[in-house]
């Protein structure tokens, strides 16, 4: 099983070489940083059903489907089975929390996350969106 997952916003990565946790802070500690929820967009084409979902919890458009979610441990289908992980340009493309707030301290045991997810297999890459600036402040995906 083949996809493409996109983490867009504030995300921690947490690189080992067996596995990669991904947590999603909720932002709520840090005055610079607006307290936010987590979400899972998809081409509506894309969506075959759903179900515990309520109205509210779901946004959507002509060109996205949007799940918001409570905090939660995720499991991506196939990406929890162990496997190669490649990330050897991750590191060097993304910004790290202590850009943002210098005086963070991540403690993946107690992080305060809107999602948390392992991934045992996969490639990762950070890149900036086709046709964004390569300025420094456009955003890294």
């Amino acid at each position: 099983m083949n996809y493409t997952v996109q983490f867009i916003g504030l995300t921690y990565f947490h690189l080992s070489p067996r596995a990669v946790r991904i947590l999603l802070p909720d932002g709520r500690n840090f005055r610079q940083i607006a307290p936010h929820n987590a979400s899972i967009s998809l081409r509506p084409d894309d969506v075959e059903r759903t179900s515990g979902w309520i109205t509210s919890e779901i946004d959507h458009d002509k060109f996205q489907t949007e799940f918001f979610f409570p905090p939660a441990k995720i499991t991506l289908a196939g990406a929890n089975e162990k496997g190669d992980i490649v990330a050897t340009t991750l590191a060097d493309s993304l910004y790290t929390l202590r850009d943002v707030a210098p005086e963070a301290q991540v403690d993946p045991a107690r992080a305060k996350v809107v999602g948390d997810l392992t991934i045992h297999r996969g490639e990762f890459a950070g890149f900036r969106l086709p046709g964004s600036p390569d300025d420094g402040n456009s955003a890294v995906i």
